[in-house]
């Protein structure tokens, strides 16, 4: 490949379920490889397309390009041999590499190029790929960052264990009916929380998708996938542990907690959850705290509450910080939530947790 040649690389949506695309029928065809002149600062050429389904990323190392497909059913790397005939690009496919996992999304290589990262949204695992060898990719080692399979849900009201959930602290289905009734009569929006996901009204859910939209980059759809999140019509049979709640005014907000049902504890919105202002909380059965939670799980462990570590940036890790051996705050946290930790943090876009755990030396 001529070596005064660059090349633009885009990756593009072949399938796609959201109805702004489908409407529009806007889907790529697969990977686009475009000779581009730096200098000019323009397109230098034909651009040459490889079919792929829904090509995520690609990476160039020389003349090779490997690209994976974002596929709910399988993980692939595919290396190509891309080169220069009569002034115009080519593509000769080299190699495919299946591995385990799904919906693979992102490339990276190493200093010397000798290995290849590949990163799935489907298993959260990391690949580990040895391209040392011209069209032989090689998986060397799979990376699982899901070994966390136990957890406290739900600012405490369960906990997960096994991929299921116990000590469920569960809101009645009447003081959930009542709640969801009060907040609509004052305009408000809402999520209620069970143990697997977050179901919002259509005020809330819209909020979140214009909040999405300015700050991700993918389609807003895969990020509620991501973040467990659906509609009210989507709603499973599971009890539920949690209720958030957003109003738009500050009148609303207050009738609000006076008619709240006294089983409940709010909770003010704070830190990261105050996305769209104070006027907004969150509510358990009484005595639901992540503090008491995290008590009760290093009783259980047989470990000394000094020996926790919390990270939190929010009103609700108050308690959890209060009660912790160490108590951290992030960056962009809360100023009530900073007050009492003992360390704070840089933000999370500047790695404050793995700066907070080199700090520590947990890591």
């Amino acid at each position: 490949m001529e070596e005064s040649m660059d090349i633009l690389l885009i990756g593009t949506y072949t399938q796609h379920d959201a109805p702004a695309v489908l409407e529009k029928q806007e889907l790529g065809k697969g990977i686009y490889l475009i000779p581009y002149n730096e200098i000019l600062g323009d397109v230098a050429g034909t651009p040459l397309i490889i079919q792929m389904q829904n090509p995520s990323w690609g990476c160039l190392v020389k003349n090779r390009l490997f690209a994976v497909s974002e596929s709910e059913n399988a993980a692939e790397i595919v290396e190509y041999e891309v080169g220069v005939q009569e002034e115009r690009l080519t593509a000769e496919k080299k190699a495919g590499l299946q591995m385990p996992g799904k919906a693979s999304c992102h490339i990276e290589k190493d200093e010397k190029v000798q290995r290849l990262f590949v990163s799935d949204y489907g298993s959260g695992d990391l690949k580990v790929i040895d391209i040392s060898e011209a069209g032989s990719p090689k998986l060397l080692q799979e990376i699982s960052f899901t070994g966390i399979e136990d957890a406290i849900i739900a600012n405490g009201a369960a906990v997960v264990r096994d991929g299921k959930p116990e000590l469920q602290k569960i809101i009645s289905s009447d003081v959930v009916k009542k709640t969801l009734e009060l907040i609509e009569e004052l305009g408000g929006g809402y999520q209620i929380i069970d143990w697997k996901n977050g179901y919002q009204n259509p005020y809330t859910h819209a909020m979140f998708e214009e909040q999405f939209k300015k700050k991700f980059d993918e389609p807003v759809e895969e990020v509620f996938k991501k973040k467990s999140m659906k509609t009210m019509a989507e709603i499973e049979n599971n009890p539920i542990l949690k209720i958030d709640a957003t109003f738009d005014t500050g009148e609303a907000a207050e009738r609000f907690m006076k008619e709240l049902d006294p089983s409940l504890t709010f909770i003010p919105a704070g830190g990261y959850t105050s996305t769209f202002g104070a006027k907004a909380g969150e509510m358990m059965i009484k005595d639901v705290s992540k503090g008491a939670a995290i008590k009760d799980f290093m009783e259980a462990v047989g470990e000394p509450i000094e020996n926790a570590y919390a990270f939190g940036d929010s009103t609700n890790d108050i308690e959890m910080l209060e009660i912790a051996g160490t108590a951290i705050a992030m960056g962009n946290g809360a100023d009530l939530a900073k007050d009492v930790a003992d360390y704070v943090t840089d933000t999370v876009d500047e790695d404050g947790l793995y700066n907070a755990m080199k700090y520590y030396k947990l890591i």
